[in-house]
């Protein structure tokens, strides 16, 4: 959730209605922001600390760190972010879960959590043909 506040999609004075929908709907890329500090550590691993790069940002609690402290910093600072990342996650599965069962599920998948679907209209759609081939 750290992660949807700092991208200023979250904000403290919005309906819980509205955080959820912000969350479900950035399911998949929370997923994705895992898998891409995944591949930077990996990265930084085998080829060290870029000289200069806009996509890796130091946070760094000291002036003058030398290279290898910030390697460590960063590489932490990473572990840290998926950590926090993976818990988010595991507590969405964990909600998803407990509603999954809901005969009102699927309309919470198709809207929220498949990126291809758009409008309501649509999600009406896919339903009424799903429940014409069930009465079948």
């Amino acid at each position: 959730m750290e992660l949807l506040k700092r991208q200023r999609l979250i904000k403290s004075d919005m309906s819980f209605y509205k955080k959820t929908e912000i969350v479900l709907y950035n399911y998949e890329k929370l997923k994705l922001a895992v898998k891409q500090k995944e591949e930077d550590i990996k990265y930084i691993r085998e080829n060290g600390l870029p000289e200069r790069s806009k996509s890796i940002v130091f946070f760094s609690t000291a002036g003058n760190m030398s290279a290898g402290d910030r390697y460590v910093e960063l590489i932490e600072k990473y572990k840290a972010d998926i950590a926090e990342t993976e818990r988010d996650i595991a507590r969405i599965d964990n909600a998803l879960d407990k509603v999954r069962d809901d005969k009102y599920f699927k309309i919470v998948e198709l809207k929220y959590l498949k990126q291809e679907i758009k409008t309501d209209g649509e999600i009406a759609d896919i339903l009424e043909k799903e429940d014409h081939y069930r009465k079948k």
